[in-house]
């Protein structure tokens, strides 16, 4: 079994660059600390959430996502199937969830974020949160395109209204055994550049597939970030950076009433318009992708569409 290595960002833009290169090369995911975001302000960020997720369900569908493509706001216990966003049948997933995007700007392919009545400092945190996580998205971003030699502005003409998201993921107890086959979340890849991961030390956790083939369980570190690599870095630079496959297990039976658990993903998006093909620098890679290319809002319009829909996307 695999250790999950650690980056501390603190470190300066070149040794994390040379870190990052190496672990996205060999490993897939990463832990970050150093990265300076207030604990205080992820402390309030765990607090308001669970206050959220403890309304009534009523409550909640006032915020529920508006369309399969259309990802803000709340969804429900078995609302999608992650694993068809691979092409594979599963049983749906055990977990709500609560999505926002850009809060800074809007755009053409951009829907208003939803925001629920009744816990008090919400939507101030959550948009503080977004504006940290985009930060540390950005430093990271910055080291890999030193990593790959382009440089630390390598992504920046990607990255003008990106369309990131940050999301909420609540795994409630499970009084009843799972169907067979059915997890907190199915074996998937995430469909952007970088997935960062804040999460909470309860039973049930996040597993990684290493390079060998092997589930790697992702230990908690206060105040450390998961990250993980998502599709778009994997086709941008020719599967030099291949993306990470995970999964959310279920808790054993004898921690099932005492095991939920509330994660946090901000899944970094470049441009809805940005390209999907090999970075130009790279080789294979070009400055103008032939006719036909798809976008990465396409990309991502497909997989969220495969996952909720329990079936073929658009």
């Amino acid at each position: 079994m695999r250790t999950v290595p650690v980056v501390d960002l603190s470190l300066g833009p070149t040794a994390v660059a040379d870190l990052i290169g190496q672990v996205c090369a060999d490993v897939g995911y990463f832990q970050v600390t150093g990265h300076g975001m207030p604990p205080e302000l992820l402390t309030e960020l765990i607090t308001v959430t669970r206050q959220f997720f403890a309304l009534p369900t009523a409550v909640k569908e006032r915020v529920a996502q508006p369309a399969p493509d259309q990802v803000r706001g709340w969804s429900g216990i078995g609302s999608e199937g992650i694993t068809y966003s691979l092409d594979e049948e599963s049983p749906a997933d055990l977990k709500e969830k609560f999505d926002i995007g850009p809060v800074d700007h809007t755009g053409p392919h951009q829907r208003p974020n939803l925001w629920p009545a009744g816990v008090p400092g919400l939507r101030a945190c959550w948009e503080a949160a977004y504006r940290e996580f985009t930060r540390v998205d950005r430093i990271l971003h910055q080291s890999a395109g030193l990593a790959l030699g382009l440089g630390a502005d390598a992504f920046a003409a990607r990255y003008t209204r990106p369309v990131s998201m940050l999301r909420a993921l609540y795994y409630p107890d499970q009084p009843e055994p799972p169907l067979p086959g059915q997890l907190r979340a199915g074996v998937h890849s995430d469909y952007g550049t970088f997935t960062l991961v804040l999460a909470e030390n309860r039973p049930g956790a996040l597993q990684v597939l290493d390079r060998g083939g092997e589930w790697t369980d992702v230990p908690v570190i206060p105040g450390a970030l998961l990250v993980m690599l998502g599709d778009l870095l994997t086709e941008w630079t020719d599967d030099r950076w291949p993306a990470t496959l995970h999964r959310v297990v279920n808790p054993r039976r004898d921690q099932a009433m005492d095991s939920d658990r509330l994660a946090f993903a901000f899944y970094s998006h470049p441009d809805y318009d940005s390209t999907v093909h090999v970075l130009p620098g790279l080789p294979g890679g070009e400055l103008s992708p032939p006719p036909g290319t798809p976008t990465a809002g396409e990309h991502l319009r497909d997989k969220y569409v495969r996952q909720t829909s329990f079936g073929p996307g658009s």
